[in-house]
């Protein structure tokens, strides 16, 4: 009699133990995370500025909050999102002209070691220029807003270009004193006129990073890497 439960009990143990395996397997693996296309790159940097906008030009920071991830809602009441966006709301800057421009990347989109897809560049604007760095996490199936960071800066002028040094004519074994030939007559006057120098080509200004005390001190939005990320 005892040997009969015993043995039930083992059977009923094993059927468990390979429901459980089959649960397992059935489950399907989560998808690797990759970086979107440039088109859905540029949907979601626009999407993000549009709602900054928003909340920016009503004072009201819900639905920025509502929008983005559970993170960031958890981080960040409105309250506290209104304090951090007190100097661009204080500028009246209207970040709307934005979505007729297309974004600089400064650097490649890339997803970081915790899952969020991190992104940065700025919109070149007039008469300063959009700077942003936003990270999304993937929520579901859709990329939803983690973290921001957007400011205004002034558009880095070119250097001014260095004076052109003469350059000498070639020497040549010609016979000054010899005429010449009549049907190169305009040739010669032609050539008594020195062409133009040319000015050199100036390489563009490539934009600095910011210190990390002036990144800091002039960073607008809330960052989940830190004052070094």
């Amino acid at each position: 009699m005892a040997g009969a439960v015993i043995q039930r009990l083992i059977t009923s143990a094993l059927l468990v133990l390979l429901l459980a395996c089959g649960q397992a397997a059935a489950q399907p693996q989560q998808p690797q995370l990759q970086v979107p296309d440039n088109l859905k790159i540029t949907i979601l940097i626009k999407n993000a500025l549009i709602a900054l906008n928003n909340a920016n030009l009503t004072g009201n920071y819900s639905v920025l909050r509502d929008l983005a991830a559970p993170g960031f809602g958890q981080a960040n009441n409105p309250a506290k999102l209104a304090q951090v966006f007190q100097k661009l709301r204080d500028l009246k800057i209207d970040l709307a002209p934005t979505v007729l421009f297309k974004p600089v990347l400064t650097k490649q989109p890339f997803i970081a070691k915790n899952g969020l897809l991190v992104m940065e560049g700025y919109f070149d604007t007039r008469p300063e220029r959009v700077n942003f760095e936003f990270a999304f996490q993937m929520v579901g199936d859709q990329w939803k807003l983690f973290g921001l960071r957007v400011d205004t800066a002034p558009v880095p002028t070119a250097a001014a270009p260095g004076a052109g040094s003469a350059v000498p004519a070639k020497a040549t074994n010609a016979n000054p004193a010899q005429p010449p030939p009549a049907n190169s007559a305009q040739q010669a006057a032609d050539a008594a006129v020195p062409a133009p120098a040319r000015r050199p080509k100036t390489p563009a200004v490539q934009p600095t990073a910011p210190s990390a005390a002036k990144k800091q001190q002039d960073e607008s939005g809330w960052w989940p890497f830190g004052d070094g990320g």
